[in-house]
């Protein structure tokens, strides 16, 4: 998947977790993690099982849509 997916709730992770509530999420610099579906996340992480499992395959937004 070379685009990424658009979400209802941008700030939202696959794991269901609230990204907005986790301070790499505000990193300024290269530890910086742009949350699920975020800028070039699937290039950074592409062996994340929650986003192959949830996104890729099931193009789902989180996990609790299944």
């Amino acid at each position: 998947m070379s685009e990424k997916p658009v979400k209802t709730y941008p700030t939202l992770g696959c794991c269901g977790l609230d990204c907005g509530l986790c301070p790499r999420y505000y990193t300024v610099g290269a530890s910086r993690c742009p949350g699920c579906c975020g800028t070039d996340f699937f290039n950074k992480h592409p062996s994340c099982g929650l986003i192959t499992c949830c996104v890729k395959k099931h193009g789902l937004e989180v996990c609790a849509q299944c």
